[in-house]
């Protein structure tokens, strides 16, 4: 047994040896379009995309961040390892809590096998980082780009309210949960690893959206994450996920669910999340 997992082990290190630094996070959250990217960033043929999520890489980011603190000198003194082997480890359980042991083994030669042996060069996953988790996982991973994505705070709480994750809380949490992701993630809009998006764009021009990931990752454009996007709709409002060719079109004639709402329900949204929509720039309508 020690030395099949010996072998999994050399096997899994190869496959993932060229993406094993170049992670991608995506960050959002819930029913605000970080399912929908991270599926469609996994057909580009140099990601492979593990999907759900990966909240335990907070943990990583977490533990790394100690030596960017203000009491980074005793931590730093403390270590019994050399700090670059201390980050190589945690690189390496960072990116099998995402996609499994042996460095992801399974999922690279699934990735090897459908990309015609090509080895991946990016591996991308959902995670929750604040902003000193991020810079906790940027020491682990010099090289990892952060895709942060909003949605219409409307369109979210409404959402919420009959997905199956969400919608046995209250109309009041909802409100909070939206407002609360604004105001947590709101460093990520700034930051020089970081691309601010907005999945209004996703709807509208696609093309134009996936063309400025591209560039912020420094990948070759790839038809076929556009292509996803267009004809896939993700876990929409606790339904299966729908394979149609007019996904995007579909999305774009949806009304704003406001006016459906009760007079207590648009008060409460109002009183918790106006200020976020207007930051936002999103009419409360």
């Amino acid at each position: 047994m020690y030395f099949l997992n010996f072998l999994k082990d050399q096997l899994g290190k190869k496959l993932a040896q060229r993406s094993l630094n170049n992670p991608i996070f995506i960050v959002g959250t819930g029913r605000s379009g970080t399912s929908i990217l991270l599926q469609a960033l996994g057909k580009h043929p140099d990601i492979i995309s593990f999907l759900g999520e990966a909240p335990f890489l907070t943990s990583i980011g977490g533990n790394a961040s100690l030596f960017c603190s203000e009491n980074a000198e005793f931590y730093c003194s403390s270590l019994k390892t050399d700090i670059h082997y201390f980050y190589h480890t945690l690189s390496r359980l960072g990116l099998e809590v995402a996609g499994g042991e042996h460095y992801a083994l399974k999922r690279h030669i699934e990735a090897f096998h459908y990309n015609k042996y090509h080895c991946k060069t990016h591996w991308c996953t959902k995670t929750f980082p604040t902003e000193n988790v991020t810079q906790g996982l940027l020491k682990v991973y010099p090289n990892a780009k952060f895709l942060y994505i909003v949605r219409n705070g409307i369109d979210v709480v409404n959402s919420m309210t009959k997905f199956h994750g969400f919608r046995d809380r209250e109309f009041t949490n909802h409100c909070h949960v939206w407002r609360d992701s604004i105001n947590k993630y709101r460093y990520l809009t700034l930051h020089k690893d970081a691309l601010f998006l907005k999945h209004e764009d996703l709807i509208s021009d696609p093309d134009i959206f996936f063309s400025s990931i591209y560039n912020h990752l420094d990948l070759k454009a790839s038809q076929l994450c556009i292509d996803f996007t267009k004809n896939n709709i993700v876990h929409p409002l606790d339904q299966p996920n729908q394979n149609k060719q007019n996904a995007i079109l579909q999305l774009k004639n949806r009304q704003s669910p406001f006016k459906s709402w009760t007079t207590d329900q648009q008060q409460t949204f109002i009183s918790i999340c106006s200020e976020a929509m207007n930051e936002l720039h999103y009419p409360i309508c």
